[in-house]
C-alpha cells in the first residue's frame, strides 16, 4: 500500500530526527530476518536460533512476519526495551482489539491465540514482552557495536541535508522509496491503493532501523497526542553479522578503541549516573563544555544515549543499545 502524508506549514516545522533507532523496532526486523535464508546471515542465524527459546521466537513470528501489516501495538517505538515492553503491557483492551481486527481485515493471517492478547496485563502480553527482551538480548545486543558505523554515517549524512537544504532536502533524499513532493511525502512507488493520512500539525520525527530492510514504515499510534513516525532503512540489507573476534586488553582499553576515549568515557559516565546534565558530565570528566556537547550529540545519534530537557539544562542518560556497547568488551568485542 502506498502511503500518502499530508503536510501543513507547522508539521514541516515539526519534522526531527530521532535520537536512534528504536530497540523493539529492530528487534521485529531481526524476527522477520530469522525467517530469511541468505546465506551472509547463516551464522548470525545460527547464533541466535541456538540463544532464544523456540517457542518464544514463534509467538513472534506469528505477530511480526505476515505477509500484511503488523499490530503497531506490539513494535512501540520507543527508545528502551522495558519502556516498551511496559506500554505494550498497558495498552487498552480496546485499542488491542482494534488493531488486531485491522490487522486481520489486511491480512488475514494471524493465529487465534492472538485473541488472548486483548485483556490489558495479561499473561499471553507477558509472554511477548518476554519473548521480545529475549530475542533483543541475543539477536541484537551483540551485534550493535559492529552496525555503528553505517549508523553515524546516515546521521551525518541527513543532518547535512538538512543544514544545507532544510527540511525540502531532507525529505527529498531520505530513501528510494519515499517521494517529497510539498506538501506530501508519499512512502511506497508504483500503482498500489493510496492511504491517505493528514498529520495535522502533528509533524513527523523519522527513525533510522539498521534490521529494518526493504521500504519505510509508517506508525501513526493510536494517541492523537504522539508524533506520527517514519521509520526507514539505513541500510538496503542487512550486512553479515557474525559474532566478532575478541579483544584483548581491559573493557575500557577495547571501548576506547570502538568509541575513543573520551567519547567512551562521557558514555561511561551517564550510564553510571543518568540524569547528569551536560556541565555535570564537563566537570566529572574534566573536559570542556562545548566537548562534552559534542560527544553527548555523536553518542545520541548513535542511539547510545538519550537526553530529555529539565528546566533550563538537558539530562542525559545511556539507552539500552547504548548499555549493550558499555557491556560488548566483556562479550569478546
Amino acid at each position: 500500500m502506498v502511503i500518502r502524508l499530508h503536510f501543513t506549514a507547522s508539521d514541516i516545522a515539526r519534522v526531527r530526527l530521532a535520537p536512534g533507532p528504536a530497540p523493539l523496532q529492530e528487534v521485529a526486523g531481526a524476527v522477520r530476518k530469522l525467517g530469511n535464508q541468505r546465506p551472509a546471515h547463516a551464522a548470525w542465524r545460527r547464533e541466535v536460533l541456538a540463544g532464544v527459546d523456540p517457542g518464544q521466537l514463534h509467538r513472534l513470528v506469528d505477530l511480526v512476519c505476515g505477509p500484511g501489516c503488523r499490530p503497531e501495538f506490539v513494535v512501540p517505538l520507543t527508545e528502551g526495551v522495558d519502556e516498551g515492553i511496559e506500554q505494550i503491557m498497558a495498552q487498552p483492551a480496546a485499542v488491542v482489539r482494534q488493531d488486531l481486527a485491522e490487522v486481520n481485515e489486511y491480512s488475514g493471517v494471524l493465529p487465534r491465540w492472538t485473541e488472548e492478547l486483548v485483556p490489558a496485563g495479561s499473561p499471553r502480553r507477558r509472554e511477548v514482552g518476554a519473548a521480545l527482551r529475549a530475542v533483543f538480548a541475543a539477536a541484537v545486543v551483540p551485534y550493535w557495536p559492529t552496525l555503528l558505523i553505517d549508523l553515524q554515517a546516515d546521521r551525518a549524512r541527513l543532518v547535512s541535508r538538512l543544514v544545507l537544504g532544510g527540511v525540502d532536502a531532507l525529505l527529498s533524499d531520505l530513501h528510494p522509496a519515499v517521494r517529497w513532493d510539498a506538501p506530501v511525502l508519499q512512502v511506497g512507488l508504483g500503482n498500489e491503493p493510496a492511504h491517505d493520512i493528514f498529520l495535522e500539525g502533528r509533524g513527523l520525527v523519522l527513525i533510522p532501523s539498521l534490521f529494518l530492510t526493504g521500504r519505510p514504515a509508517v506508525s501513526t499510534g493510536d494517541d492523537p497526542s504522539r508524533t506520527p513516525a517514519l521509520s526507514y532503512p539505513v541500510l538496503p540489507e542487512l550486512p553479515v553479522l557474525s559474532a566478532p573476534a575478541g579483544v584483548s586488553g581491559s573493557d575500557a582499553a577495547a571501548l576506547a578503541r570502538l568509541l575513543g576515549a573520551t567519547r567512551a568515557a562521557v558514555l561511561t559516565a551517564v550510564a553510571a549516573e543518568p540524569g547528569q546534565s551536560t556541565s555535570a558530565v564537563a566537570a566529572n570528566l574534566e573536559i570542556a563544555v562545548a566537548s562534552a556537547s559534542e560527544h553527548l550529540a555523536v553518542l545520541r545519534g548513535a542511539g547510545l544515549v538519550a537526553s530529555r530537557r529539565r528546566g533550563t539544562a538537558m539530562a542525559h542518560r545511556a539507552t539500552d543499545l547504548g548499555g549493550a556497547v558499555l557491556r560488548a568488551p566483556r562479550a569478546g568485542f
